[in-house]
């Protein structure tokens, strides 16, 4: 699971935040659905963990937040998608605690790990 995480969610979580501070917000709904489909894979990779299904839990505790991104990017609200972010985050550092994993502590980055990748929307 650790390294479906690494591999999958972190970059997409990432490059979501760093489009919509960009209001890049064509490039935002991308990651959103690469950030969707990879719990998707997870889900389908790991079907169950510990005693959770895999699938439930991302649903319950990922989906209203995803939602609540999704309408802040197709409005187009910096806003909007700041505080939906903040909320995709805290539903992150609450599936790891509640899966007995708290020093697993997500954030919104603070800079970019991918100098090789302009993400602000191009003429």
């Amino acid at each position: 699971m650790g390294d479906m995480m690494t591999m999958l969610i972190q970059p997409r979580h990432i490059k979501l935040e760093l489009a919509g501070r960009a209001q890049n917000w064509v490039y935002a709904a991308y990651e959103l659905s690469e950030l969707r489909n990879a719990f998707g894979r997870v889900a389908h990779t790991i079907p169950a963990y510990r005693t959770m299904d895999t699938a439930q839990m991302i649903a319950t505790i990922m989906e209203p937040a995803l939602n609540a991104l999704d309408h802040a990017i197709i409005a187009g609200d910096a806003r909007k998608f700041a505080a939906a972010y903040a909320l995709v985050t805290r539903a992150c550092n609450a599936c790891h605690a509640g899966q007995q994993h708290p020093m697993i502590v997500i954030k919104v980055p603070d800079r970019t790990m991918f100098p090789d990748q302009e993400f602000r929307k191009m003429p």
